[in-house]
């Protein structure tokens, strides 16, 4: 292969993890457009609370849980062509949802951009992986993470546009942009597979990914989901119920909840890209505990801050919250260098997937015992995570020693 002059090489970096990144946000941009169609799917099917409720876990499984698979798949398989399918089916999957004729349509849609969804994700960070330097892999991850947080915040709002001008059946003109979006990205699969011959071993010595005993490995992932599902239980928590808590508990203006939560995660975005930097300094497992260490603060003064000081707070906690969101990526495909799709798939598929149910539970508390008592719950899983972060290895200590430690073998 002919060998690139190295300005030449770190362009072609460059521009391909921006446009995983983009990508990504054409993706998100689908699903963040969903939920703007419940409300008219119910109304124009008359569907129950319950319907709905079986087209939001439609999505959310399909998109999460399926994810594995394609990670697996990605892996053993070359399947750069999953980038182009995927973020094209999540937009046609929507399409379809809005154009559907009956309510089994809309579940066929919904699904359809659920798995589009689950197949983009593993690749996309696999691709951002091997496209990064060495050591630098936190940083592409993060450009390609905020990309979708990005995508994510801007759907609801591209929705309501075209919900505005052409009913439901108009939110199929997001196929046209995100069919682009998929053109870009097939034509990009030669650049893609000059980066893709980086072995797993390239990861430097002493990394966490340098021992390969299976037992360990798969504990230490075993904790990283543990962790990510509890930081995703968190921030589905924070995104349904703050809300509900300053305009029913407080009553306080929705206006008010509105501005809230976007400063929370726009200050998400932040943490994101900081995250990665921050790793490099003081080493991911520190990062990992420190993004919910920063979080106790904010618990602890939610109750008692109003005004300016509650919108401070929202970016406080979104900036600590997701500041771990690549990182814990990064540290998931360098335990499994080998298969990095299944890794990351294991942290944005399994990991979010379960913890966005636990809000089934704190609903449920809610309604037994009030909001409040959903939002203590949410403060009493950050001892819980600290303690799993504790038991994750640090860069010089392997997953062997976390086993030992784990079974009280450690001489």
């Amino acid at each position: 292969m002919r060998k690139w002059h190295p300005e030449r090489r770190c362009q072609l970096q460059a521009f391909l993890i921006f446009l995983m990144g983009v990508g990504h946000l054409m993706t998100e941009i689908s699903g963040g457009a969903l939920p703007m169609l419940f409300p008219v799917l119910k109304n124009d099917f008359h569907l129950s609370y319950t319907a709905v409720s079986v087209i939001v876990q439609v999505a959310t499984l399909s998109a999460t849980l399926t994810q594995p698979l394609f990670g697996i798949w990605s892996d053993r398989i070359s399947s750069r062509w999953l980038l182009s399918t995927g973020c094209f089916l999540s937009a046609l999957g929507l399409a379809i949802a809005g154009w559907a004729g009956s309510f089994a349509v809309v579940l066929l849609g919904v699904l359809i951009n659920g798995l589009g969804t689950a197949a983009f994700h593993p690749e996309a960070s696999r691709q951002a992986f091997l496209a990064s330097d060495k050591g630098k892999a936190g940083l592409s991850l993060s450009i390609f993470s905020v990309g979708g947080s990005i995508g994510y915040g801007l759907g609801p709002l591209v929705a309501t546009m075209l919900l505005a001008r052409a009913g439901r059946w108009g939110i199929a003109a997001l196929l046209v942009p995100v069919a682009i979006a998929a053109l870009v990205l097939q034509f990009a699969q030669p650049a893609l597979s000059r980066f893709n011959s980086r072995p797993g071993t390239e990861i430097k010595k002493g990394s966490t990914a340098t021992d390969q005993n299976p037992r360990a490995t798969l504990c230490v992932l075993g904790l990283l989901v543990l962790f990510v599902t509890f930081r995703s239980w968190i921030n589905t928590g924070v995104t349904t119920f703050m809300p509900l808590y300053y305009v029913n508990y407080l009553q306080g203006d929705p206006a008010f909840a509105g501005i809230w939560l976007t400063i929370f995660l726009l200050a998400g975005t932040l943490g994101i890209l900081s995250g990665a930097p921050l790793a490099e300094r003081i080493g991911k497992k520190a990062t990992l505990g420190l993004s919910f260490i920063g979080l106790i603060p904010a618990f602890i003064l939610f109750p008692y801050a109003g005004g300016l000081w509650s919108l401070v707070l929202a970016g406080w906690a979104g900036f600590f919250l997701l500041s771990s969101t690549a990182i814990a990526i990064v540290y998931a495909q360098e335990v499994l260098p080998q298969q990095v799709g299944l890794a990351a798939s294991l942290i944005m598929g399994l990991g979010v997937g379960i913890g966005s149910l636990g809000a089934l539970l704190m609903g449920w508390i809610a309604d037994l015992h009030g909001v409040p008592a959903a939002l203590a719950m949410m403060a009493a899983l950050v001892p819980p995570t600290l303690l799993v972060t504790a038991l994750l290895p640090g860069e010089k200590r392997s997953p062997a020693r976390l086993l030992h430690f784990i079974s009280g073998r450690i001489n």
